[in-house]
């Protein structure tokens, strides 16, 4: 297949869904398919490369930062991205499209439809989802586009949510579209368990997360203060504007010996830092299907994650990890206490954690779902209709 890969955020930039493209584009290409990337541009990165196999393109985008682009960073990346899309599809007959998240990077599927006459795949993420982000902003564009996105999705041959939670949200909102659900996954070679299973003292605690008001990561420092939370340090790796009022609040707590701020790390370094951990924390106030957790469930830990979203469709409380409300310190100090109290439970949770992702999650098993359920009946869908269309047929109705 030749396949065209869209999304406004591309490893260094973003969080879970650039992660997700960069690794399906990867693991598409080592299949033998040829597989193009559109996306945006960070300082210090090449506009043209080819990454293990994969054709990379990248235009400008202002963004707010690393971990945020803004209106301005996602209405550039639009402006900038159609032209190259106009030039890419002029010198490469493409088979099929697949653009993550329906806002911002869907606005360019109409152009694709125009240009190509090929079926495309949407992705919704979470944020392109009403009613998913709380913010009152993000909820305004959500009202505004609305009647566009619905378009949008209804001439998709294929809609996805990578969740059960996030299909349910999206059902709500746009009722008229059939959606299906297939996960994200998680490189299983990169992020394995660590062999020295000796016991840390203190506990070692690890975060990894965009610093942003949706993580909940007030709520896990309060709990580090917490009179009766157990004796252990804190790592948070990531970035992100919140990080100056994080490292405020830590100070404020007197918990600097304790915390750790690390910024954000990729690959290699990355996956030592889960491994070095006891216990992955994820105190989440919103989320669709975390990408580190599913790195920590990979690299044998026991979670303490949020009871929101599509956590729960990952953990079991008190079978392989603990589910705490959203927002509770105190609820979270309790789950710390159970997963500290005993080695024996943290190994035994880390090794079914392990035996679930490499079963259920590998990238290897995600690419089969979106090759069987979303490009290939895509691109035979079309195929009929253009054949169709030839004897004086009618296509389907949308």
């Amino acid at each position: 297949m030749n396949l065209l890969l869209l999304n406004y955020e591309f490893p260094p930039l973003g969080g879970g869904a650039s992660s997700a493209t960069f690794h399906m584009a990867r693991e598409l290409a080592r299949r033998g398919h040829h597989v193009d990337v559109l996306t945006s541009r960070a300082d210090g990165t090449p506009a043209e490369e080819i990454i293990d196999g994969a054709h990379i393109y990248r235009v400008a985008s202002w963004r707010r930062g690393v971990h945020d682009a803004g209106l301005i960073g996602a209405a550039t990346y639009l402006l900038s991205a159609a032209p190259r899309l106009w030039k890419l599809t002029r010198a490469s007959r493409y088979d099929c499209a697949h653009f993550f998240f329906s806002l911002p990077t869907g606005a360019l599927a109409p152009c694709w439809r125009r240009w190509t006459k090929q079926p495309y795949v949407i992705s919704m993420r979470g944020s392109d989802v009403p009613a998913y982000d709380s913010g009152k902003f993000l909820a305004a564009t959500h009202r505004l586009l609305r009647a566009r996105t619905s378009r949008i999705l209804s001439d998709a041959s294929q809609v996805v949510a990578n969740s059960a939670s996030l299909c349910q949200l999206a059902k709500e909102s746009f009722p008229e579209i059939p959606l299906q659900v297939i996960t994200n996954g998680v490189c299983t070679a990169t992020f394995h368990p660590r062999t020295d299973l000796s016991v840390h003292e203190p506990l070692r605690l690890l975060a990894v997360a965009r610093l942003v008001r949706r993580k909940g990561l007030e709520v896990l420092i309060n709990a580090m203060a917490h009179e009766e939370c157990p004796r252990c340090r804190l790592e948070i790796v990531g970035d992100g504007r919140l990080r100056p009022r994080l490292q405020k609040l830590v100070g404020s707590l007197r918990l600097d010996d304790r915390v750790e701020f690390t910024g954000r790390l990729h690959g290699e370094e990355l996956a030592r830092r889960y491994r070095s951990a006891d216990c992955f924390v994820l105190p989440s106030l919103a989320e669709s299907f975390s990408m580190s957790l599913l790195e920590a469930m990979a690299s044998g830990l026991p979670v303490v994650a949020s009871r929101i979203g599509g956590i729960p469709e990952l953990v079991e409380d008190r079978v392989n990890g603990r589910l705490v409300s959203p927002g509770s310190v105190e609820a979270l100090v309790s789950a710390l206490n159970w997963i500290s109290s005993s080695s024996d439970r943290r190994r035994q949770i880390g090794h079914s954690n392990r035996e679930k992702i490499c079963a259920d999650y590998s990238w290897s098993r995600i690419v089969d779902e979106y090759e069987k359920r979303c490009y290939e009946p895509a691109i035979r869908n079309e195929s009929s209709s253009a054949m169709s269309e030839e004897r004086g047929g009618r296509r389907r109705c949308e």
